[in-house]
């Protein structure tokens, strides 16, 4: 059995275990030539203030320490250079050592003792070799005269493509070979995501693995959300039908909220105007007043509205329609810009109306406000 005195001693040594946190610390040491007499920063990407300053000494050295907590975006600089060098550091790191040259610091600085640093370190290398001969092609491009072949005009004009899409592809592949590092955030963000979506979101998904609560992954997903809209819609916009007037309207077959097919073919022998909205779109709950204003006015003239939301919250869109006091047949398939009637429909902003005869044939498009109201007194009278 264990005496008072030895479980006093276990006691304490316990408490002090629990207490004590783990080392954080971290050193960054380098040199920077030219940057005698100035300051040395390290700062947290947000902004908030410097982590640790230092005086760099006459032979360019300085020591700089502080506490990475998590891993993360930091930014190294020193007074009054407007372009830092990023550093991605966590709790793992003690030593970095870092070179540059006051005034440049990113042309040809060094790194080491971060791998995710060192990475964006290579990013920023392939990227000014980029520019540099990019810049040069269209020096090029632009000092051609007028009057030049148009064959020389094509091959420099194919050299400038060229390069560009090699550089993508590079960038691309330097992201998916680092997946969990958020230097791959930086890395794909030079190409336009409707040209990667792909790799966008293959880089969302290992982010999302070492660092989830990060803003710059909540920008990347908001970035890749509006990437998958832009491609739906040029998708819609390529494959739109010719909704001219005397046309057959392509049919329509969803879910009305209560969970019941719909189709658009069962309202023949009414005029009825199919409107493209949705609960989040400001433009339309704005029309929608008016469109009350027309459907009390006009719907025992054999007119019917057949609202198509592009919503994806089933709880939104029935709310708004309550909320807005829609009277008529509402359908969804909770699709946003997805819906399968908005890609029959060519539909690629909201509102968006086709008006449509007894006969199921197109009478007129994009009908609001006073537009609608003079086309339905034309068919309905006053």
């Amino acid at each position: 059995m264990k005496t008072m005195k030895q479980l006093s001693f276990l006691s304490i040594t316990l408490l002090m275990f629990a207490c004590s946190s783990p080392d954080r610390s971290m050193t960054l040491t380098g040199v920077i030539d030219g940057g005698a007499g100035k300051y040395a920063h390290i700062q947290s990407f947000d902004g908030q203030g410097a982590l640790d300053s230092a005086l760099i000494a006459a032979d360019g050295s300085f020591t700089l320490k502080t506490e990475n907590k998590k891993l993360d975006f930091y930014r190294f600089y020193v007074e009054d250079m407007k372009r830092p060098i990023v550093l991605i550091l966590d709790s793992t790191q003690r030593d970095i050592k870092l070179t540059a040259k006051s005034g440049a610091l990113l042309d040809g600085y060094t790194v080491s003792g971060s791998t995710d640093s060192e990475l964006m370190r290579t990013f920023y290398e392939r990227s000014f070799d980029y520019s540099r001969k990019m810049d040069s092609l269209q020096t090029m491009a632009r000092s051609l005269p007028q009057d030049i072949d148009p064959i020389i005009s094509t091959a420099v004009n194919g050299q400038v493509q060229s390069l560009k899409t090699s550089y993508e592809i590079e960038m691309k592949k330097l992201a998916l070979d680092n997946l969990r590092s958020p230097a791959a955030l930086s890395i794909i963000s030079t190409v336009d995501p409707t040209l990667a979506l792909p790799e966008y979101k293959a880089v969302s998904a290992g982010l999302a693995q070492v660092m989830p609560a990060s803003l710059f992954l909540q920008t990347m997903n908001k970035n890749i959300a509006a990437a998958e809209q832009n491609l739906a819609q040029a998708a819609q916009q390529r494959a739109a039908p010719q909704l001219a007037a005397g046309t057959v309207a392509p049919e329509i077959s969803l879910n009305t909220p209560d969970g019941k097919t719909l189709t658009l073919s069962s309202l023949k022998g009414k005029y009825v105007l199919i409107d493209f909205w949705a609960s989040w779109c400001g433009p339309c709950r704005r029309e929608n007043p008016n469109v009350v204003a027309m459907y009390d006015k006009y719907k025992k003239k054999n007119f019917e509205i057949l609202s198509v939301s592009l919503d994806n919250d089933k709880s939104r869109w029935t709310s708004a329609i309550a909320q807005d006091k829609m009277s008529w047949l509402h359908v969804s398939d909770l699709a946003k810009w997805n819906s399968a009637a908005a890609r029959d429909y060519g539909v690629s902003s909201i509102p968006f109306t086709v008006l449509v005869d007894p006969e199921g044939k197109v009478v007129d498009t994009k009908l609001r406000g006073p537009g609608l109201e003079a086309k339905l007194k034309e068919i309905f009278g006053s």
